[in-house]
């Protein structure tokens, strides 16, 4: 989701006008900002805590050229989830459809998926259904 989005959503959910949407969620984010630059630990109950790590200095590699660079101490924002939000996730998430090739008699070299593909998981043969009938 973008910030415009957010926008777009916090306009369909309540009765102010957009400029009042934007300042609201431009706030929202300079507060967060403003608290991690400072150090603070910002807690939003039932959705998760933004935090700032100290990481040391150490020695890397150059990917490219695989020379050894030394990397400065740094702080860096980090994000940790409540337990809610990430049980809430994984129960809404869907597996996505996996799809395997039939196998005898039918070209793997087909370009549509069509009476080629069946779906490995029952519950997800609607899917592979609908990705059929897309493809048609």
């Amino acid at each position: 989701m973008t910030r415009a989005e957010l926008i777009g959503r916090i306009l369909r959910g309540s009765r102010i006008t957009r400029l009042q949407a934007e300042m609201l969620v431009e706030t929202i984010l300079d507060c967060l900002q403003q608290s991690l630059l400072r150090g603070e630990q910002v807690e939003l109950r039932g959705f998760g805590t933004f935090d700032v790590r100290r990481c040391g200095s150490y020695r890397g590699r150059n990917p490219r050229t695989g020379q050894a660079v030394e990397v400065k101490a740094r702080r860096l924002p980090f994000f940790r989830a409540n337990p809610a939000l990430i049980d809430r996730v994984n129960k809404s998430w869907q597996p996505p459809a996996r799809l395997v090739h039939r196998g005898a008699g039918v070209s793997r070299k087909s370009t549509g998926i069509t009476g080629a593909w069946m779906a490995i998981a029952e519950d997800a043969a609607p899917v592979a259904d609908e990705i059929t009938r897309r493809m048609g």
